[in-house]
């Protein structure tokens, strides 16, 4: 099993939300368009609530899945995969918790692993669920990122778990990232914050795929 690193680099990259800039509780995304950190911990919460004790999950690089391994201190008995370097330096192993961090080469602006090495430590496993955020949900429901690395990664990951978890946020729907790794498909389930227009809920109800605002994991899915 790789084990966690036990020097760390120092890098230009600030080590908060990758590719995120913290200005007064906002970030500015990869287009400088302004997101509030409530929007991120929103998703994250709602995202944390399908999390079961016992579950074996997967956490992908990126500011929603480390905002989502921050609200699952408190499980117990729980497995985290991840190729996410800050995921894996800030994980509380209280509760009978367990963290694997996958090989590979870092990616210095990702702070994550990945490469042929992260691929071929991927294969070795199968999880209950697995986490992704997506820069791009297109109108066809075509999931998009903006690195090829990442989108290889994803698409080897969806082989090997039950349950595949697209975490993205509101202002990304009809819109397209440089690499695609496939589309949304039945029993799928996407989680987003609260501002997702009524419009979009409808499409993807319509396509029988489930999704899941902070309000609806209390009331149901929409």
């Amino acid at each position: 099993m790789p084990g966690l690193p036990t020097r760390r680099r120092k890098t230009n990259v600030k080590n908060s939300l990758t590719l995120y800039k913290r200005r007064n509780k906002q970030f500015t995304d990869r287009e400088g368009n302004a997101v509030h950190l409530e929007l991120i911990q929103e998703i994250a919460a709602t995202a944390a609530r399908l999390v079961m004790d016992g579950d074996t999950i997967m956490l992908f690089s990126g500011p929603l899945c480390r905002a989502l391994a921050r609200q699952l201190q408190d499980k117990q008995s729980l497995t985290i995969l991840t190729n996410d370097i800050d995921i894996a330096s800030g994980f509380n192993r209280s509760g009978n918790k367990r963290l694997v961090l996958l090989g590979g080469d870092l990616n210095p602006d990702e702070r994550a692993v990945f490469g042929t090495l992260t691929m071929d430590d991927l294969q070795r496993f199968h999880v209950d669920r697995l986490f992704t955020e997506v820069d791009g949900c297109g109108k066809n429901f075509e999931l998009s990122v903006h690195t090829q690395e990442k989108a290889m990664l994803v698409r080897e990951g969806r082989q090997r778990t039950e349950e595949f978890v697209i975490l993205c946020l509101a202002s990304v729907f009809e819109k397209s990232a440089f690499y695609s790794f496939g589309s949304a498909r039945s029993g799928d389930l996407l989680v987003t914050d609260r501002t997702v227009p009524d419009e979009i809920k409808q499409r993807f109800f319509d396509a029988n795929l489930r999704m899941y605002t902070a309000p609806d994991i209390f009331e149901g899915a929409v």
